[in-house]
């Protein structure tokens, strides 16, 4: 018969390993989120400035990535 309390600091150091790469994971994908908001701004500002766009054109893209992409 199989004794689980024998098993529990076996399972806790896998739990922690599981744990641990969630941590991981969820770190890099914010990272990675922040870096490509911030690319997005640059290139609107830049866009703004430099290209002409106003306001219209900043809402008309919202619209598009939300056509696009708003199930992501």
């Amino acid at each position: 018969m199989n004794q689980p309390h024998k098993n529990l600091n076996n399972f806790n150091s896998i739990l922690s390993l599981i744990k641990t790469a969630k941590d991981r994971i969820v770190k890099t994908v914010n990272t990675e989120i922040i870096d490509l908001y911030w690319q997005i701004g640059k290139e609107v500002s830049e866009k703004t400035k430099n290209g002409g766009w106003g306001k219209s054109v900043v809402e008309e893209l919202s619209d598009y990535i939300a056509a696009n992409f708003g199930n992501m």
